[in-house]
């Protein structure tokens, strides 16, 4: 579970983190930084039940009714194996956060397509590598195709529906977050 709160609106406060580890309690959760200096974002470890039994989707919406719109985003992700080595996404290059979410993936051996729109999410740039696809128009939906993680950004409607994780509050560097990077690991 990876909760990130929205740029500029102070730290990651207790009763977000305190509803969190309620929730996946039955799970022995385990709280980590991803920015131990800022707070910004955490990410919550726990071994959930059986697939048959556990429902990522219907975790995340019942945390985001806890927390009565904070500006904070939840997702409830596999914590292992979130490292994507390409991002395709429709927003532009102008969008926060741009410059960073680039070079921290190039720093790390990843590529970030920003602005793409069509189907195959980069062609030859993200064949055979782990796709993030982050969408924020329904028109761009088939950069989700083939895509290893899904993210709604600043989107609703089917955009919603499709994702894996939807950020509404945070800007582009939360699919960092979203990754599992760590503050100190941006460029």
């Amino acid at each position: 579970m990876v909760l990130i709160r929205a740029p500029g609106k102070g730290e990651l406060g207790e009763e977000a983190l305190a509803q969190a580890l309620e929730m996946a309690a039955p799970f022995s959760p385990e709280l980590r930084w991803l920015d131990e200096r800022g707070r910004e974002a955490a990410e919550i470890a726990f071994t959930p039940p059986p697939a048959s039994h556990f429902q990522p989707r219907s975790m995340e919406e019942r945390l985001r009714a806890r927390l009565m719109g904070l500006p904070v985003d939840v997702a409830v992700l596999p914590l292992g194996g979130r490292r994507m080595e390409a991002l395709v996404s429709d927003v532009g290059e102008d969008e926060a956060g741009a410059e960073v979410v680039r070079a921290t993936m190039a720093a790390h051996g990843g590529r970030a397509l920003l602005g793409a729109s069509g189907a195959g999410g980069g062609g030859e740039a993200t064949r055979g590598r782990k796709v993030l696809a982050a969408v924020r128009a329904a028109g761009a939906l088939a950069l989700f195709e083939g895509a290893d993680m899904r993210v709604a950004y600043h989107a609703g409607g089917e955009v919603e529906e499709m994702a894996d994780a939807r950020i509404r509050h945070g800007d582009l560097t939360a699919l960092l977050y979203l990754q599992g990077y760590r503050k100190d690991e941006f460029v």
